[in-house]
């Protein structure tokens, strides 16, 4: 079997923050979201506080909300240098259900 037919015969699988999963298997796909966006440098500022827990808090209400409403999977546009968490994203995707 060629690597090309092999792919033709399996399933089409998507990365997430916990792994591939079944595509499937997603669900309702919100396809351009920003969970978290930070302006780079920001958590220099002496004026700005970024609270992760608060973060967690209100990440978690919004994606269970969407869970409940018939939501699957959310596709984060965040930027590397715009706050993109991964570890928070795990750990969200973790509590929630929703896949990232």
């Amino acid at each position: 079997m060629t690597a090309s037919s092999a792919a033709a015969t399996s399933p089409p699988t998507v990365h997430t923050v916990l792994g591939p999963v079944p595509a499937d298997s997603l669900g309702v796909v919100s396809v351009h979201e920003g969970l978290l966006s930070v302006l780079p440098g920001a958590e220099y500022a002496y004026d700005i506080t970024i609270d992760r827990a608060e973060a967690f808090d209100r990440l978690e209400h919004l994606l269970t909300d969407f869970r409940h409403a018939g939501g699957g999977t959310i596709v984060d546009t965040t930027g590397m240098f715009h706050g993109r968490d991964l570890r928070l994203y795990e750990a969200l995707s973790r509590r929630t259900g929703v896949r990232k």
